[in-house]
């Protein structure tokens, strides 16, 4: 008896969504690339209002205006410059905490686990779910 081919099944429904998502994420990746491209032309082209053909599409080039954000090395001079009081007046002092690196790590290594557990229940929150594709 002659060997036959068998039909492959049909994907599953969790495969196709998949090889959908993949697709529609190179797709996305190289619109991205070309989207960068175009954006450059109309920067190059300077600020302004351009309209597609339909007279419908438009895109605006804003050029901002130079925002204050002195970097933290020139605080220093600036506030000499300006004096204490213009300074305090013009800038407010902003303290930010952030975890060190590998946190988890050091604090487990640092905490009781008692400590430890009350650290994390005040620490940690919820990160959200990602999908990746390729």
């Amino acid at each position: 008896m002659p060997a036959t081919l068998e039909k492959p099944a049909r994907a599953s429904a969790i495969a196709e969504i998949v090889d959908e998502g993949a697709t529609l994420d190179a797709r996305m990746k190289r619109d991205q690339v070309r989207m960068a491209e175009i954006k450059t032309i109309l920067v190059k082209k300077g600020p302004g209002e351009y309209f597609g053909s339909n007279g419908r599409d438009r895109a605006l080039v804003i050029y901002p205006v130079a925002r204050i954000a002195p970097k933290p090395e020139a605080i220093e001079q600036l506030e000499n410059a300006i004096g204490k009081p213009a300074f305090g007046t013009l800038f407010e002092r902003v303290v930010l905490w952030k975890p060190v690196k590998s946190c988890r790590d050091v604090a487990a290594r640092i905490l009781a686990p008692a400590k430890l557990k009350k650290f994390l229940d005040l620490a940690e929150s919820d990160s959200p779910t990602q999908v990746r594709f390729g």
